[in-house]
């Protein structure tokens, strides 16, 4: 809910008691989620072993990926309704400077890059790389 508000600071006319309260609580927010989000994932991982990591990246992925794909296909159908332009090479090419279809979900990509890295250092792990390569 704190990243929610601090985004509305940016998009409305609130007062300066409510732009001084939400301005830096996003941030602290979003640091929060990946920490818990990180501590969850290890304490699961060290009670359940490599059986966590069975089907872990697609679970995971696919869901923030699903809802930000329909998100995605539901802005450009908006676009396409109001006739604005949407060229797909456009879109790619944005996606791939940090200018996302969807505002505000650079959050997606972070979270999947942090899963994909918990996931080969899980499997790096098992491979007998504790020393060097492991979560711990």
């Amino acid at each position: 809910m704190g990243v929610v508000l601090c985004h509305l600071t940016g998009q409305t006319q609130g007062g300066m008691l409510f732009r001084l309260a939400f301005t830096y609580i996003g941030p602290l927010c979003v640091a929060g989620f990946f920490f818990l989000s990180g501590y969850g994932s290890m304490t699961k991982y060290q009670k359940k072993g490599t059986d966590y990591l069975r089907g872990f990246l697609p679970k995971r992925l696919l869901s923030v990926w699903i809802p930000l794909v329909i998100v995605a296909l539901i802005l450009v159908i908006l676009k396409l309704l109001l006739r604005e332009s949407v060229v797909i090479s456009d879109i790619a090419d944005d996606f791939f400077h940090g200018i996302y279809l969807v505002p505000y979900s650079g959050f997606i990509i972070t979270l999947s890059f942090f899963y994909i890295l918990f996931y080969i250092g899980g499997k790096m792990e098992n491979n007998g790389n504790e020393g060097r390569y492991g979560l711990y």
